[in-house]
């Protein structure tokens, strides 16, 4: 069987590597996503506001906050609601949504993992069976495993980011309700339970 490397096996492992980087940007956007929604120096903010009288911290705390970010969202809703157990569900309610929000996109990298090492693989057979050879083969698979390693990698960084911001968020809610602080993280926590059934 004579070897030709052709034109067709060219864009087979073009498709595969766009395949690859197509996996490993969908994986990375659950980081970006959640860097987007809060505002950057969020532990730095917190330690700011411990500084000041727990009366005036949520006031501030929608003052330095950008419109649109969860830390302004839970400042509203913390002043205007009423002392005592409704600002305490005001801020749940705020934190709930936030939850779902950061676990919106946790199984993409999982996906794209799959996605990358399938689908070039297929894609890495087809070139073979276009008498790509072996090459072509080895090839769209070498680049399928580079795309599920970037993937997996870009996963995990968002599930850091996710840990992180849940971490900050929950000292963000301690700072400025320090006494309901404690009844707010067991309800979360058993909403959590909850949902993970």
């Amino acid at each position: 069987m004579e070897f030709s490397f052709g034109p067709l096996s060219v864009v087979f492992l073009a498709l595969a590597l766009a395949l690859a980087i197509g996996c490993a940007v969908l994986s990375g956007r659950r980081a970006r996503r959640i860097d987007q929604m809060s505002v950057p120096s969020l532990r730095d903010l917190v330690r700011d506001l411990r500084k000041l009288p727990v009366a005036e911290r949520p006031a501030e705390l929608l003052r330095r906050a950008t419109d649109a970010t969860w830390e302004h969202r839970l400042a509203s809703e913390v002043l205007d609601a009423a002392a005592g157990p409704a600002c305490v569900a005001a801020a749940n309610e705020v934190l709930l949504d936030l939850d779902h929000e950061i676990d919106l996109g946790k199984s993409w990298s999982t996906a794209a993992v799959r996605i990358a090492i399938a689908g070039t693989g297929l894609l890495g057979l087809a070139a073979f069976l276009v008498h790509g050879g072996a090459i072509a083969l080895a090839g769209a698979l070498l680049i399928g495993f580079a795309g599920a390693v970037a993937s997996y990698w870009a996963g995990e960084r968002g599930k850091d980011r996710a840990v992180a911001r849940r971490e900050a968020f929950d000292a963000l809610v301690a700072a400025i309700l320090p006494e309901e602080a404690s009844a707010s993280r067991a309800q979360r926590a058993a909403r959590r339970r909850d949902r993970a059934l």
